[in-house]
């Protein structure tokens, strides 16, 4: 028979079983976000470092797939008009930004926002090896500030990079996208694919959420693309 203490001794191990299931959950797939922006963004400074790490995966350097997923329909955006403006939200280390300005086409301006500092140096570091700072404002906000500022500055092309499932307030980030963007302004984002949406309670990152999500902020032509094993890469087009 069961005594009492061996069934104290299971009980235990179920508690730090279940609390060893949560770290992974919250670390891994949602990095503590449910937890608080004040730890997120301190996760983000103390690891800013190590962030540059993931750019040296093919699915971030091959030219097949960020010319076809990014710089192709960003193209299509901004062209080659020396008035057009992309806006960068929760830009981190610059990935998309330095990508963009390393193109011979693009005669812009971006506009970057992130509220990590630890990111944004890394950021910069970066942009001290390019010839184009001239064309970029790099500003630290947090995008729930952000989502309730009014402004009247347009874009022709808003980013989004893995970044919307861990947003609190994605739904009022995704409304004042919609009305920062032009007429045929893109919106570029990334989500989750469908198995893993489940994971962010909340925050409309499934397929059928986050597409309805988008009409209803005014965008018509929704693309769903893959991508990597945890992002999939979405174009929608404001009407």
């Amino acid at each position: 028979m069961i005594n009492d203490l061996q069934c104290w001794l299971v009980l235990m191990a179920l508690l730090w079983f279940s609390l060893g299931c949560f770290i992974i959950w919250a670390l891994g797939f949602t990095e503590f976000s449910y937890l608080g922006r004040h730890g997120l963004r301190n996760l983000y400074n103390w690891f800013s470092w190590a962030y540059q790490g993931k750019w040296k995966n093919k699915n971030y350097t091959s030219p097949k797939i960020t010319n076809k997923l990014f710089l192709q329909p960003l193209k299509d955006a901004l062209g080659q008009n020396q008035n057009s403006k992309m806006l960068d939200l929760a830009c981190g280390t610059g990935r998309i930004s330095l990508m963009v300005l390393q193109q011979d086409w693009f005669k812009g301006q971006i506009k970057a926002l992130d509220f990590s500092e630890g990111m944004l140096s890394q950021f910069k570091k970066s942009l001290q090896k390019l010839s184009s700072e001239k064309q970029i404002e790099i500003i630290q906000k947090d995008l729930a500030i952000w989502a309730k500022e009014e402004t009247t500055e347009k874009f022709e092309a808003i980013t989004l990079m893995e970044a919307g499932e861990f947003l609190p307030d994605f739904i009022q980030v995704v409304k004042r996208a919609a009305l920062s963007l032009k007429t045929n302004g893109l919106f570029l984002l990334t989500k989750p694919p469908e198995y893993m949406a489940w994971l962010y309670l909340g925050r409309k990152q499934t397929n059928k959420q986050i597409t309805e999500l988008l009409k209803e902020c005014g965008f018509d032509k929704i693309q769903i693309n893959n991508w990597t094993s945890r992002y999939e890469v979405i174009w929608a087009w404001k009407a």
